[in-house]
């Protein structure tokens, strides 16, 4: 992942660099090939850039969304020794992100627990303070959340 960031960064640092080329070039063959340049970086830029966007966001960088109090689980899905990775839809939220979070084993266990609550009620999965990892550990971090009764029928 940091990879992919770099990649989308490399190509933006260098696009400043060649503006700044440009602004100093005296000669209309400097400028050919720092526009030429600018005009390649800026393809790669995007190219790299529109990667990032089918892939989780680590909730290390969930800078924004630090503050939200919990999330209902959509899905999951994690591997062993990498990170749990999760499709939350945040209060307020229209529409759910897809975010990585950091391998925890008590965390996989405890997510695999509510799911199956959440399934056997017919209820959904919310995770508590889903941007705030470490803190606490894995207990009470998910937590299967039953819907509420059915009213009950006028006249019955």
């Amino acid at each position: 992942m940091t990879l992919t960031l770099f990649a989308a960064f490399a190509p933006l640092a260098g696009l400043v660099v060649t503006l700044a080329a440009l602004a100093s070039a005296p000669s209309r063959r400097g400028l050919a090939v720092g526009f030429g340049l600018a005009v390649i970086l800026l393809g790669y830029g995007y190219g790299a850039g529109s990667e990032l966007l089918g892939r989780p966001k680590p909730v290390r960088l969930a800078v924004v969304e630090r503050t939200a109090a919990s999330a209902t689980v959509i899905a999951s899905h994690y591997i062993e020794g990498e990170a749990l990775y999760l499709w939350l839809l945040l209060p307020g939220a229209e529409a759910p992100r897809a975010y990585a979070l950091p391998w925890s084993r008590a965390a996989a266990e405890a997510l695999l627990r509510a799911e199956a609550e959440a399934e056997a009620s017919g209820g959904t999965v919310v995770l508590r303070h889903p941007f705030r990892t470490g803190e606490g550990g894995a207990e009470g971090m998910f937590e299967a959340i039953r819907p509420p009764p059915p009213p009950a029928k006028a006249g019955a």
